[in-house]
C-alpha cells in the first residue's frame, strides 16, 4: 500500500489522475507489475532513458523551455513572494530565504527534477548561486519568444 500511496502522489506528474490510481490500488491492482511486465528488457529501457541527447540546450533555450512549463499557480506563488518585499520588491529579494516550497512547485510542474534539487538548494533551504541563476533565467524566459531575442537582451 505504501507503493500505491507514492504512485498516487506522483500520479499528476505522470499524467494519471490520483483518484484513479487510489481506486485501482484499493481494488488490489499491482500497478508496478502491470507496467514492468509489459517491458521486454527493463534494463535496456532504463539505459536508453538515461542517455543524454546529442546537444544540450543553450542557456537561453533552457530558460525559455523552462518558463513555458511553469504553472499559473507557481507563477502566482512567486509573484506573491516579490509582492511581500514591498512596492520596491525585486526578484532577487524574493529569491532570498527558504525556497524549498518554490522548488517543490517547479518540480511538480516538471520544470525541475528531484535530481537537480541538491545543486539548486543549500542544506538550509536557500537557493544556491546556481539556483538563483536558474530561477531568474526561467522567469525572464517568459518574456521572450525565441532564444536569439533572449541573448540580445542579456547582452544589453
Amino acid at each position: 500500500m505504501r507503493y500505491a500511496g507514492r504512485v498516487g502522489r506522483e500520479a499528476k506528474k505522470s499524467g494519471l489522475a490520483p483518484e484513479q490510481v487510489r481506486k485501482l490500488a484499493a481494488e488490489g491492482w499491482e500497478l508496478r507489475r502491470m507496467i514492468v511486465d509489459e517491458i521486454p528488457d527493463v534494463q535496456a529501457l532504463i539505459t536508453d532513458l538515461n542517455k543524454v541527447g546529442a546537444a544540450e540546450l543553450r542557456m537561453a533555450e533552457r530558460a525559455i523551455a523552462d518558463s513555458r512549463c511553469v504553472s499559473p499557480a507557481t507563477l502566482d506563488r512567486i509573484s506573491r513572494r516579490i509582492e511581500e518585499q514591498g512596492p520596491e520588491g525585486t526578484l532577487a529579494q524574493a529569491l532570498e530565504g527558504d525556497a524549498r516550497e518554490m522548488v517543490e512547485h517547479l518540480v511538480g510542474d516538471g520544470v525541475l527534477t528531484t535530481a537537480e534539487e541538491p545543486r539548486l538548494l543549500s542544506s538550509n533551504g536557500t537557493l544556491t548561486a546556481e539556483g538563483k541563476r536558474r530561477m531568474s533565467r526561467l522567469l525572464t524566459g517568459r518574456l521572450f519568444e525565441d532564444a536569439r531575442a533572449f541573448d540580445e537582451a542579456a547582452r544589453n
